[in-house]
């Protein structure tokens, strides 16, 4: 079980701040094209050889900028923009990240006009950002997101079906944004689900900390241990939801009594 819930702190504050609470393991939110720099990756790589922290995955400032990059109808976007994801993963020589958490696809753009590429180019568009990321051991992780087309479940089994390279990442809170059950995209995910973020929600919130909500996580890690299921949970909230950080370690202790793992 790992933790990313400190932002808009600096990454490297946010790292030392999670590696002092007891966290071991992290998704590394990459917030600008600063910290893609040599001095402040190296710095990264010191704070995590401090602590003992492995990065499990990282998380681009760009993913809200992904439909646009990767899936319109512009050909010459989509690979320029390949080529910069490709320069994104070079850089992060030295912390040996996993996965990449990916947006992708829109699914309205307000505002905006452009033709949306038929699903065998969007493949193809997919394909390229994964054979990109290959050689620097990465693997990209489709996450499920309310104002994406992979809130759809239906949608993400599709990506699976097309995409056997490609991973998924469940966002629990971005399952209940989007009306979906966090136990449909389990399913649709299949044994290609690698990372899993999350949090606790009511008929009121839909991003509390575990524990605090209505959630039946009882219910949801039987499932996912019937499905075999032995990868990271990370705990992924906002600095909104929570008042002292003490209230984290709680929440990571609450998890750790239900499924008997480490933070």
């Amino acid at each position: 079980m790992s933790t990313a819930c400190f932002y808009p702190l600096d990454t490297a504050e946010s790292l030392k701040l999670a590696g002092e609470l007891g966290f071991r393991k992290v998704e590394l939110f990459i917030n600008s094209d600063s910290e893609m720099g040599k001095p402040y990756i190296s710095l990264i790589r010191k704070i995590c050889r401090h602590y003992g922290i492995t990065v499990v995955s990282v998380h681009f400032f760009t993913a809200s900028f992904e439909s646009m990059m990767f899936f319109s109808a512009y050909g010459r976007r989509t690979r320029d923009s390949i080529d910069r994801y490709r320069r994104y993963f070079e850089a992060l020589g030295g912390l040996s990240p996993s996965f990449l958490t990916f947006h992708g696809e829109r699914s309205t753009v307000s505002g905006l006009s452009f033709d949306r590429p038929a699903f065998p180019v969007i493949v193809e568009a997919y394909q390229g950002l994964c054979d990109a990321a290959k050689p620097y051991g990465l693997v990209i992780s489709q996450e499920n997101v309310a104002w994406c087309r992979s809130k759809s479940p239906e949608y993400v089994e599709m990506l699976r079906e097309s995409l056997p390279q490609l991973c998924f990442t469940l966002d629990i809170k971005q399952a209940i944004r989007a009306g979906s059950s966090p136990e449909s995209y389990v399913e649709a995910m299949g044994d290609a689900l690698r990372n899993i973020h999350i949090c606790d929600y009511n008929d009121r919130d839909t991003c509390l900390l575990p524990g605090k909500g209505d959630m039946n996580y009882y219910k949801f890690f039987e499932l996912i241990k019937q499905k075999k299921y032995k990868n990271d949970i990370i705990i992924e909230i906002y600095s909104s939801n929570y008042v002292k950080l003490n209230d984290i370690i709680e929440s990571g202790k609450f998890l750790q009594e239900i499924i008997n793992c480490q933070i």
